[in-house]
């Protein structure tokens, strides 16, 4: 499983609290976290590991739900479309 070691019950739980975090962030402000202001920052670091996790398929499945949900929409907002 490379150089992650396997999911224990406190990451899920903090990576549930995350995605909540982050999908709150994104519908609120319109755009991802940035990594140069404050307050973002942790939040940003979050995202950008979660994509290289997902890119790898390395995420269990229901990070992979989350970590899709945030991308339609953010898909949703880019677009402009309404709709799921």
């Amino acid at each position: 499983m490379g150089k992650y070691p396997n999911i224990n019950g406190r990451r899920r739980l903090n990576s549930n609290e995350k995605y909540q975090e982050l999908i709150s962030f994104v519908s609120n402000k319109r755009r991802l976290p940035s990594a140069n202001k404050n307050g973002e920052k942790n939040l940003y670091q979050f995202f950008y590991k979660q994509r290289k996790l997902f890119d790898k398929n390395e995420l269990d499945s229901k990070e992979e739900i989350k970590f899709i949900e945030v991308a339609k929409l953010l898909q949703n907002i880019k677009y402009g479309n309404k709709r799921n």
